[in-house]
């Protein structure tokens, strides 16, 4: 899912970058991004930034 240009769903639109490039940016902040598994009303994405 963090990877470029993957989609989960090829017939929404988009390029499949934006979580790559949300990725990108929160480790290079000394940060850590995950898809949460224990939400079930969707898809929640946590993003721990170092204080």
């Amino acid at each position: 899912m963090f990877e470029r240009f993957t989609k989960v769903d090829p017939f929404k639109p988009g390029s499949g970058i934006g979580l790559y490039l949300c990725r990108l940016i929160v480790t290079r902040l000394g940060g850590d991004i995950r898809v949460c598994p224990e939400y079930s009303g969707g898809c929640c994405i946590r993003i721990e930034l170092p204080y």
